[in-house]
């Protein structure tokens, strides 16, 4: 490890080169014999990340200052199969919104991340499939209506492009619907995929989460079959 000072450079944060030639702008915490700890520069109310001192080429600090790593870590360190590790406590997780936990999962847990990053695609597409229904059957039965309002007007030099409204809303109407429906199941399996990834994060890191379950319910009306994620 050494040293070197520049000076006559301004520098806003500390940067953090990695071996594999990524640049991370970052508010260095602590540096210790096999880690670096460390802010995302602009969330400094965010997470701690810890990234392994073998992973790293370089750090150059707010006051110019270039520290240079050259030398192995500890082996015990060195054993860790992943270079860069995220440290946050379960409250912090559960505040993230969903973009900030796929990036947090990307760094700690490839595994959970490929899940929670299916899921969360699933569903973004539901979702999509939901907006374009809605609105297809909005337009398609605003169609319809205006046709209908033409020919019961007896406007009759109209009529013929009253029912040809009134067949376009019909058929925008019946597309919205099929894509509504088939948003469901989308969103339902992508919702359940995502919070699995979740849950599974909880479990690993903090021993606790929900094991997905399937009850049969019995009711004085009849039988419910739940399945709780």
């Amino acid at each position: 490890m050494c040293f070197a000072s520049f000076w006559g450079t301004g520098y806003a944060q500390d940067i953090i080169v990695t071996k594999d030639s990524k640049r991370i702008d970052a508010k260095v915490l602590e540096v210790n014999i096999s880690e670096v700890k460390y802010k995302n520069f602009s969330n400094q109310d965010g997470p701690t990340y810890t990234i392994l001192k073998s992973g790293i080429a370089s750090i150059v600090y707010e006051n110019g200052t270039v520290e240079t790593f050259t030398g192995q870590v500890p082996a015990a360190a060195s054993a860790n199969s992943s270079a860069v590790v995220v440290s946050a406590s379960l409250m912090e997780f559960d505040r993230m919104s969903d973009d900030e936990q796929e990036k947090f999962l990307e760094r700690t847990d490839r595994e959970i991340h490929e899940k929670f990053h299916r899921g969360s695609n699933l569903r973004k597409a539901g979702s999509g499939l939901l907006s374009s229904g809605l609105g297809l059957g909005g337009g398609g039965l605003t169609l319809m209506i205006v046709g209908l309002a033409v020919v019961l007007d007896d406007y009759t030099d109209y009529t013929t492009v009253a029912t040809a409204l009134t067949v376009c809303g019909e058929v925008l109407f019946g597309i919205g619907q099929a894509l509504v429906v088939a948003s469901i199941p989308l969103s339902a399996v992508g919702g359940a995929t995502k919070n699995s990834a979740q849950n599974d994060y909880k479990r690993k890191y903090f021993g606790v989460g929900y094991t997905p379950s399937v009850r049969l319910n019995v009711y004085g009306t009849g039988v419910g079959l739940a399945v709780h994620f």
